[in-house]
């Protein structure tokens, strides 16, 4: 069982962006962003939360599909390798298609994360200029 866990750690660490702070035996909290909501005018602050908000969901949402496709990806090269008759190129294939959902939601992830780093009223660490 810990080699199992091991591999979706080492899957996750994989998957994160290269700022993240991820050990492989420890999980540390993700940065905050922090402003003042009086230095930015409410029509901003509006766009600014809904696209912190569309980031925090994306990060969810790829940290939820590492964990079930990569279960998926592992079972399928298990089963694979067990039944024969499959190619390699088949069993690649079937790793490969099961890592696609999660590779696309860390993508999706970095472009929200990079939108909400080039908004015009904060800097590139989340605060307002």
């Amino acid at each position: 069982m810990r080699r199992g866990v091991n591999f979706l750690l080492i899957l996750y660490a994989f998957l994160m962006p290269a700022a993240a702070n991820v050990v492989l035996q420890e999980i540390r909290m993700q940065n905050v962003m922090s402003f003042r909501g009086s230095s930015v005018p409410r029509e901003e602050l509006g766009r600014i939360l809904g696209d912190y908000l569309a980031l925090d969901r994306a990060r969810i949402l790829r940290r939820l599909m590492v964990v079930r496709f990569g279960v998926l990806a592992v079972a399928a090269a298990l089963l694979e390798t067990v039944i024969h008759g499959f190619s390699a190129f088949a069993r690649s294939f079937t790793v490969a298609l099961c890592l696609l959902p999660p590779t696309w939601a860390w993508i999706v992830e970095l472009v929200r994360e990079r939108q909400l780093s080039r908004h015009p009223t904060l800097d590139g660490k989340g605060r307002s200029t």
